[in-house]
């Protein structure tokens, strides 16, 4: 027996210092194109690491603090530009590299091939980074730069909902979440001292678009760039905890009888007692086994409940709706 108590001890031994190691290596590999808007003067990009820190060898609360020296080369391999990077952790543990490009760049098409060492805690890190394809677009401007981790938030009786971001540049660009085409603003959003940006959606507006369960992007929106995706904030879930009423409805007519290919077929429902309403999309299928994508709508109180179907068949006309 007691040899068996020696072998439980070896495998303890060794399991902590695989958990202890004084040492890890991260790598950062993609063949795909990464694409980023950078501003004028506060020129950052954040790549994800797809690496998940099991073992908790950082720790999110000082992870940032620790900098590594990355050079970038442009298209031709002609010239070298320095970056300044760290790692940051959100709270699935998985690792990004957040990078600040340090001089003027006048390529807009790089490549990073670098292997480069830090220190974090006593501790050694090894970065190992092979990204072929980076496009790098800089405006004249300035652009917002956010992160966070996933949220996921419970809606109860609640008539605002709080959230807050780590963010290094914001500008009060106009921000919003959204999905499948249905988006609300963020309100009242502000910086504070602690390098945060809190914002706030106003009850009334989320519930015109939300189902029970949903899963949100957060986007911004800026003269020089449009309409862009904050691809390090992590998806923003918000489920209704009070039971939402099941509305039966039929459909009473067609609004519009005439149409286009590539267009919108609208029909009334028997539906008027209710709230204003965006639903996401669903599929309707189609006798001849055809589908359109649909969603309910409905404008104010004195109008129907609408549904909406998207028509991308020639052969729609033709089709009978039962």
């Amino acid at each position: 027996m007691k040899y068996i108590f020696i072998l439980l001890g070896i495998f303890a031994l060794l399991n902590c210092k695989v958990e202890d190691s004084d040492e890890i290596t991260i790598e950062i590999a993609s063949e795909a194109n990464e694409h980023f808007y950078v501003g004028k003067t506060k020129v950052k990009f954040g790549i994800s690491a797809n690496f998940k820190d099991e073992n908790d060898f950082f720790d999110s609360e000082d992870i940032e603090e620790t900098i590594f020296h990355v050079d970038m080369k442009d298209k031709n391999r002609d010239s070298t530009y320095p970056l300044v990077c760290r790692l940051w952790k959100d709270e699935d543990k998985e690792l990004s590299l957040l990078c600040n490009i340090s001089t003027k760049f006048n390529d807009n098409e790089f490549s990073i091939n670098v292997i480069t060492k830090s220190e974090y805690n006593s501790k050694n890190v090894t970065l190992s980074i092979y990204v072929s394809h980076l496009e790098i677009e800089q405006v004249e401007d300035e652009l917002p730069f956010l992160y966070s981790s996933k949220k996921n938030i419970a809606i109860t009786d609640q008539k605002t909902v709080p959230l807050e971001f780590k963010c290094d540049s914001y500008n009060e660009e106009p921000l919003f979440i959204s999905k499948d085409n249905t988006f609300v603003h963020l309100e009242n959003c502000h910086k504070e001292e602690s390098n945060l940006l809190k914002c706030e959606i106003p009850r009334d507006n989320l519930d015109i678009i939300a189902n029970k369960e949903n899963s949100y992007d957060v986007y911004y929106l800026h003269e020089k760039t449009g309409y862009d995706y904050c691809s390090l904030v992590k998806a923003i879930n918000i489920n209704y905890q009070n039971n939402k009423e099941d509305i039966y409805f039929s459909l009473v007519k067609l609004a519009n009888n005439k149409v286009e290919t590539n267009s919108y077929i609208t029909f009334e429902t028997n539906v008027k007692n209710m709230d204003k309403i965006k639903t996401t999309s669903f599929d309707l299928i189609l006798q001849d086994e055809k589908k359109l994508e649909c969603h309910f709508i409905k404008h104010d109180m004195s109008t129907p409940l609408l549904m909406s179907c998207y028509n991308g068949y020639n052969c729609v006309r033709n089709t009978k709706f039962q």
